[in-house]
């Protein structure tokens, strides 16, 4: 019998200008923002280091939130891909 076992990870703090409160209307260009965000340079957690080395195929979203993860993490996705990226945030009009 073969051990398999998939590991999800969420991505590294989105790198976002801070706000209190946002109306609905700057709620879009939030999302936007949010959408083409990268990761802050924190520290990777140890823990995580760990875990994803333990790991024999990465693969990734599309988000460059995402992206910049897996390049913190020191490895590379054989495969990318926006079917793994997280539901659209709703807005209103």
């Amino acid at each position: 019998m073969v051990n398999r076992e998939i590991i999800l990870m969420r991505h590294g703090q989105p790198k976002l200008a801070a706000t209190d409160k946002i109306s609905a209307l700057e709620m879009n260009d939030w999302i936007e923002q949010y959408d083409r965000s990268e990761i802050t340079h924190h520290p990777v957690p140890h823990a995580s280091m760990q875990l994803a080395a333990t790991a024999t195929v990465i693969v990734s979203s599309s988000a460059p939130r995402a992206l910049t993860s897996v390049q913190a993490l020191g490895l590379k996705p054989a495969l990318v891909d926006a079917l793994f990226c997280e539901a659209q945030l709703p807005c209103g009009h």
